[in-house]
């Protein structure tokens, strides 16, 4: 169970990853298509975001790199790229179903030992009966026993009387 959620974890934590990367690659893209369509700035802020003259191409690696870094701080207002958020709607979806899917093998777990319980319960009900019909069964037999011994006594003490009786009509 606990390699199953550690699993669990681990694939949602790749998700996310790979959620992230897509998030920068959008913002990436959302800056390149600001960058083709410049809106009307003053000089000062055009300055500031266009990148030195010498800069080459590790400069802008650079300086997309330090990016995600702040874009952590995004709230859930700020505008994400179309694919970024159907992603997210995808992502959201696919966890709701695990969520879902985890709670019917609860249930079924829950019910299978429910089930079981049950079961051992009628095993052991059944167990007890038979020993009660075993043991009233035993009674039976050894009440049988005595009323047998009992009419061979009395069968036995007839028999000595009516010898008894004969000896002595033979006698007399």
């Amino acid at each position: 169970r606990q390699l199953r959620e550690q699993e669990e974890t681990i694939q949602e934590l790749q998700e996310n990853q790979r959620l992230m990367m897509l998030r920068q690659e959008a913002e990436r893209v959302a800056m390149a298509t600001r960058k083709a369509q410049p809106a009307p700035q003053s000089r000062a802020a055009a300055a500031a975001t266009t990148p030195p003259q010498g800069s080459s191409a590790v400069g802008k690696q650079i300086s997309c790199s330090t990016l995600p870094a702040s874009r952590g701080v995004q709230g859930p207002s700020a505008p994400h790229h179309p694919t970024v958020r159907a992603m997210e709607e995808r992502a959201k979806q696919r966890a709701e179903r695990r969520r879902e899917i985890e709670e019917m093998k609860r249930r079924k777990e829950e019910d299978k030992l429910v089930q079981l319980q049950a079961a051992e319960e009628e095993r052991r009900r059944q167990e007890e009966a038979e020993r009660q019909a075993a043991a009233e069964a035993k009674r039976e037999e050894r009440r049988l026993k005595r009323q047998k011994e009992q009419e061979r006594q009395g069968r036995l003490e007839r028999e000595r009387q009516q010898q008894v009786r004969a000896s002595e009509h033979y006698q007399h």
